[in-house]
């Protein structure tokens, strides 16, 4: 799921910023539910963790749910092109 360019987006390519859907911390948990994803209100940090093969794990830290949308939308990118 895209959150940048918007759920239910034109094809044209997306919404205008000003019409961008909220985000809330529960869309993130639930469009990326391979993912542990938490808020951490000692550093004020959305955290998500990951372990596909229970030998490596990825983790990634943003200051918003935007920010963090962003870079699981590209982590799964990677997954999908690296598969």
């Amino acid at each position: 799921m895209d959150f940048r360019r918007g759920v239910g987006s034109p094809a044209d390519g997306g919404w205008p910023v000003r019409q961008r859907p909220i985000i809330t911390f529960g869309d993130l948990r639930d469009a990326y539910g391979t993912w542990q994803v938490t808020y951490n209100e000692y550093l004020h940090a959305y955290t998500a963790e990951q372990s596909p093969d229970g030998r490596t794990i990825r983790y990634l830290v943003a200051h918003s749910v935007a920010e963090m949308a962003g870079k699981l939308e590209t982590a799964e990118r990677e997954d999908r092109a690296g598969a």
